[in-house]
């Protein structure tokens, strides 16, 4: 399956293009995305699939999409 892989904020270092395509296997999550991007599972990390917030574990549909973020604060 085929899905589109967003990289925001400091997340955009761990690839060449703020947006991709990845090739995966059937069954894949968002974890395993993060996982052959190289980015680590830290309490910051947040993810959408198909523009709804998801845990890493979160199975993708092919052509579907998965973005990966960090939440900014302020006051």
């Amino acid at each position: 399956m085929t899905v589109t892989v967003s990289l925001f904020g400091e997340y955009r270092k761990y690839a060449a293009k703020a947006e991709l395509r990845l090739e995966l296997p059937e069954g894949a999550t968002a974890a395993v995305v993060a996982d052959r991007l190289g980015i680590p599972r830290t309490p910051s990390l947040w993810v959408l699939v198909d523009g709804r917030r998801a845990p890493l574990g979160e199975p993708l549909r092919d052509g579907g999409t998965v973005a990966f973020f960090q939440p900014v604060g302020g006051g």
